[in-house]
This record gives structure tokens, sequence and C-alpha cells, in this order.
């Protein structure tokens, strides 16, 4: 039986592996262009700019040094960053918001309007609900959760600022995914450093919970957003059809795992896709997969020693 008891799931929005880490010792990076501003522009990312190149425009031409995102890169020396994680589809948000909850998309696209509750297709919050498994999103506006039917319907969807109380009580579900405000996620124009500040502070509120000893924390950006990443991702499905276009695997995004039981300083260099959050949850909650593609991605378990004495909280002060 494995400790970790809690994963929770927080979700970043539009950034490169080498646009963060590309100067990370041990990571596989690179750094091309100038330093990125704090409040960057946004770069072209939809789908047409993804089948181009990993960027089409000189916003996307840019790199944060460890300055920029200091306690980023405090978490990826104290616990372990993956430098082999690609998005699930070579395209914006939208997709890649389907994979990491259902193993499957109905657009590789951008999708304009209102997504909430709109979408009946089986989650893993189904998989997880018909378990007996519990689970919460502690939605600050960004789609992910919600835009599943019947995810929405459970009441399990709930207003952000109720972590706090739930970590501090020790009320964490099994499987909690954190999605913020559009301004604290990262996604140019907004700040870099407001963004990292925000995902500090879900971090500390795990940190300072009772079951921190049997959490683990997965921070994962969804898509590349634009930004120069010098790793060809690897073609491992096309769109249906004799000359169909590639499908997957999008760029290269960080992700980030953190544990007490998390390897001390280990840069992961698996592949690994948003098919390996879910297959992580399968694995720890004896889920049955929800399709080919999960079943057959690699888990992040590797980045875990159980073997280890439990790491104490790494508390981090948010920057001014």
């Amino acid at each position: 039986m494995l400790p970790i008891k809690r994963v929770v799931v927080i979700l970043r929005e539009n950034h490169s592996y080498d646009n963060y880490f590309g100067t990370f010792p041990q990571g596989n990076g690179k750094t091309t262009g100038g330093r990125c501003e704090d409040e960057r522009p946004d770069p072209p990312h939809l789908r047409e700019h993804a089948l181009r190149r990993s960027y089409v425009d000189i916003r996307g031409y840019c790199h944060y040094r460890e300055a920029d995102i200091p306690n980023y890169w405090t978490y990826a020396r104290a616990f372990v960053l993956c430098d082999n994680y690609f998005a699930d589809v070579l395209g914006p948000s939208y997709p890649n918001y389907f994979m990491l909850m259902a193993a499957q998309t109905p657009t590789l696209d951008h999708i304009r309007g209102q997504t909430r509750g709109k979408y009946d297709l089986p989650a893993i919050t189904d998989r997880l609900t018909e378990k007996g498994v519990t689970w919460r999103n502690y939605d600050g506006g960004l789609p992910l959760v919600s835009m599943f039917k019947s995810a929405l319907a459970s009441g399990n969807v709930v207003p952000l600022h109720t972590f706090a109380d739930d970590a501090a009580g020790g009320r964490i579900p099994s499987v909690s995914w954190l999605t913020p405000a559009l301004v604290d996620s990262e996604h140019p124009p907004a700040s870099v450093k407001r963004g990292e500040n925000w995902t500090v502070g879900q971090v500390n509120a795990v940190m300072r919970s009772p079951v921190w000893p049997e959490c683990a924390i997965v921070i994962v950006w969804d898509e590349w957003g634009g930004f120069w990443d010098h790793v060809k991702p690897p073609v491992v499905e096309r769109e249906a059809g004799f000359f169909g276009q590639v499908m997957r695997y999008g760029y290269r995004i960080p992700c980030l795992v953190i544990s007490p039981y998390a390897k001390k300083g280990y840069v992961s260099h698996t592949l690994y896709s948003h098919m390996s959050v879910l297959r992580t949850i399968e694995r720890l909650f004896d889920v049955s997969p929800l399709s080919e593609r999960d079943a057959a991605a690699n888990d992040l378990l590797d980045c875990f020693d159980f073997s280890q004495t439990p790491r104490p909280p790494l508390v981090l002060t948010e920057r001014a």
C-alpha cells in the first residue's frame, strides 16, 4: 500500500519547458532570445501556429531566468522537475484541458463561448465517483473540471477560496484540482510573479495541513503558449484520415512533483504527458483508464522514493 492518499493537481498556463527552465542544471534545456518581461505580451498559440513550429512570433522568442521565478526553481531543486513532459495536443488550452480530464477531446483548437457544464464526455471525475473516491475542484474561474456536465452537477466544484480552510482542517479530498482565475494563471500578459505567488500560497496551504504526510502535489502547465522550445515532440498520434496532421504530442511544458516522498533534487527524463497525471490517479486509487491513451501512459511514480524518510514541509515566502 503506497503512502500517497491525496493528490493535488495545480493548473498553470502557457509556458514551455525552455521558457521557464531552459538553464536549469541537469535538465534538458536551452535558451534563446532575450529575457522575458514579467507581463509578456501573449504569443500566438492556436493550432495553426502550433503546426508550424514552437514559436511563430517574436513574442515567443525569449526565456525567464531563475531570478524571475525563484520559488519554482526552489521547488525544482528540492523536489522533482520533469524535463520530458509534453502537452497532449499540438494546440492551445482547450484540447489539453479535455485531455487532462478525459483522455479525449472534441476539439483541437480554441473554443469560444460558454463551456461551463456543457460536455457529456466521461471524465476521471466520473471514474472516481463510481469508485467512491472523494474529489473536488477548487475553482477560481479557468475551465477544466467545470466543463463537464456530470462534474458540475456533482456539487464538488466549489469556490477556490474554500481550499485554505479545507487544507487547514485536514479535509483535502483524495483528488483535488486547483484552477485559478486568469489573472493568477501566468497566461500572458498576466504577471508571472503574481502567478508564482498564487501557486506558492496553494502549496503552502498543503504543506501546513495535517495531511501533508500523505499528499502529492503536481504543478503542471496546460500548454506551451507559443514560446520557443528546442525539443521536437514525438509524433504518437495523427488526426483521422490518410494525410492527417499531427495531433499528439504538443510541445514540452514544465511539471513539478512535490511530496514528502518525492525524490530530492531529481530531474525526471521519463516521457510524460497529461495522460501521465491521469494514469497516476488511476493507479493510486485503482480506477479504470478512460481510453487507450491513458492506459498506455507512463505514470509519475518514478518521481517518488517510498523507502525514504518522509520530507518535511518547505514553506516558502511569496515575493513582494
